[in-house]
């Protein structure tokens, strides 16, 4: 039987936008990760570097240390990983740094929520039926530009939800904008940059409950990173919710499996440990 880890989930602590209640709290997801036959699950609360530095979005570092070491000690059988998720690394990468070595996380995650051109909003705020077909592009292309920075230069273990934005292109009609056979060559420079230094490459399920359809990158886009001889997948439901928990970590683990994947990985102490798909 294939063993199935969620390796995106935020619990409670990411206060401003995950549900607050025990069980969206570590211990109370582990013990549903248990339920529903999960033997991994990653935390990877939200720091977004700008807004952390801010003081607009704090995270409590020492709580999610202290209970995902309780969690451990309660539920031997799971791999309770101990990660985060850092937003904008690369504006703030001395802060993020200091962070990374201060809390010894199992796993770095990182991704592009906001772009320089729009810093006062994260992407899902955007309103892009007030920005002019140029300038929409414009932000696209800006993302890919900053998350090709983060695959390059950034302290990292996975690279999460490539293709983010397209989840608002879609919703607001103007998904012709980034036609991913369009764009094609950010995306190849992407994945050699990620293959050249270790870095895996997240397939991220939350697109397919929310209407997106598909995972971010979706298959055709993991599939040319295999082309390009990258091997190293993490799979995550990117949960805010309890009920989220797992969604369809089964159905897009068998995906990778089907266009030849031989593993998926997870991270213990920055080190991938695989878990063979076969």
């Amino acid at each position: 039987m294939r063993k199935l880890y969620d390796l995106h989930v935020h619990s409670r602590y990411s206060i401003h936008d995950a549900q607050q209640s025990e069980e969206n709290s570590i211990i109370g997801l582990c013990k549903k990760a248990e339920d529903i036959g999960l033997s991994g699950v990653a935390f990877s609360d939200h720091l977004d570097a700008d807004l952390y530095h801010a003081g607009i979005q704090p995270l409590d570092n020492d709580g999610i240390m202290n209970e995902c070491k309780t969690a451990a000690e309660m539920f031997p059988k799971l791999a309770v990983i101990h990660s985060v998720e850092i937003g904008q690394q690369m504006y703030f990468s001395g802060i993020c740094s200091d962070i990374i070595k201060k809390y010894n996380y199992d796993m770095v995650i990182s991704s592009t929520h906001v772009v320089e051109a729009q810093r006062e909003n994260i992407t899902s705020q955007v309103n892009f039926s007030e920005l002019s077909q140029s300038e929409a592009r414009g932000f696209f292309e800006q993302n890919m530009r900053e998350t090709l920075y983060t695959a390059k230069y950034c302290d990292t273990d996975v690279l999460a939800h490539i293709t983010y934005p397209l989840r608002y292109f879609k919703r607001h009609g103007i998904e012709h904008l980034a036609n991913i056979s369009d764009d094609m060559d950010i995306y190849d420079e992407i994945f050699k940059a990620i293959i050249h230094r270790g870095i895996a490459l997240e397939i991220n399920t939350s697109g397919i409950r929310q209407g997106h359809g598909e995972t971010f990158p979706n298959m055709f886009l993991a599939k040319r990173y295999m082309e390009l001889g990258g091997e190293l997948f993490t799979v995550g439901s990117d949960s805010h919710f309890p009920e989220h928990l797992g969604s369809d970590i089964k159905e897009v683990t068998k995906q990778l499996s089907e266009i030849g994947a031989k593993y998926t990985v997870f991270y213990k102490e920055r080190k991938p440990i695989f878990v063979n798909l076969k």
